[in-house]
């Protein structure tokens, strides 16, 4: 599987819960920088504590993501 670069375009799946924010289910979301390991880190509109507000650091493993655009 081809690595993730930085401003790549991607739909997310995670149950993820920090910081009382929901799961996200096929959420469209931007790696922040190039995939180094297993995990990718993403910039993604969350509901946290009932407001959206973009987390910047959101960290899942390559295989919760799929790439939509480059």
């Amino acid at each position: 599987m081809k690595k993730l670069k930085k401003g790549e375009q991607v739909r997310v799946w995670s149950l993820q819960s920090f910081f009382g924010g929901g799961f996200l289910n096929g959420v469209v979301a931007e790696v922040k920088q190039d995939q180094m390991g297993n995990s990718v880190l993403l910039r993604v509109v969350r509901n946290l504590n009932g407001k959206k507000c973009v987390d910047e650091s959101y960290e899942v493993y390559r295989e919760q993501c799929k790439r939509i655009k480059p």
